[in-house]
Order: C-alpha cells, then structure tokens, then sequence
C-alpha cells in the first residue's frame, strides 16, 4: 500500500496570507485618504551650502477616486501660502503627479474640482513625496 503525503498548505496559507496583509496594508496607506499625510523625503541629508542653492524641489503626490483606485487625467493646482499660483500638473498613470515648487515655503496642493480635496504641506530643500492622496470625489 502506497502512503500519499499531504502538501503542507498550511504553512503556504499563512506565509500567502501575510505576503497578501503586508502588501495591502502597504497600498492602503500610499492612497489611503488625506486628512493625515505623510511627508517623506525623497534624497538624503543635505549640507548647509546645498540647502541654500537649491530654488525648486519636485513634489510627487497621487489622485485617487471615492473607491480608492487611482484616478489618471485629474488635474491638480499647487498655491503659495499666500495664495499664489505655483504650478499646476495632471494626475498620469496610476493616478501620480509630479509639480516643481519652490523650496523652502509651505504649498497647497489641491485638485482643481468643486469641493476637491487639498493637502498643506512644508517643503524644504529636498524632492518630496506625499504619502497620502488627494481624492476625487463624484459630483
């Protein structure tokens, strides 16, 4: 009589299970919302001399729907914290967008829609990327 072995798929659910947790965890919290963002630098340290030469940084963000599924051809405006005009840019593939601001001010980032999401963000004197997104919502 031949002894058939079973496969260990419990070991295989788990590890699958938590590959699956981590990696929706890890999505959600890139394109989760945005009343709390994440400002995460994209360059390291800087020296002093750097900082001071440095007059725009690129500002990476993304735009998703009321679903959370990224939303490509939204357009997004950046303002000055007094109001003016820094940029505008329009949401690409899987929903990102990309602005030049200058460094070293505080910008909104806002989709150019009624009622349209905002984020206020510091920048300093590195590239950034915003680890929340702006969403749009339907009409």
């Amino acid at each position: 009589m031949k002894t058939i072995k079973r496969p260990a798929t419990g070991r295989f659910l788990v590890a699958a299970t938590v590959v699956v947790s981590v990696l929706c965890a890890t999505l959600l919290a890139a394109c989760g919302g945005s009343e709390r963002a994440a400002v995460v630098a994209m360059t390291g340290s800087e020296s002093a001399d750097a900082a001071s030469s440095v007059h725009s940084v690129q500002l990476e963000g993304c735009v998703v729907d009321q679903y959370y599924v990224p939303r490509t051809g939204s357009p997004v405006r950046a303002r000055s914290a007094d109001g003016r005009l820094l940029g505008d840019a329009t949401s690409g593939q899987y929903g990102v967008f990309m602005l030049q601001v200058p460094a070293r001010q505080t910008v909104s980032v806002a989709l150019v829609q009624a009622g349209g999401e905002s984020l206020v963000i510091p920048i300093g004197s590195v590239d950034v990327s915003v680890g929340a997104c702006l969403q749009h919502r339907r009409d």
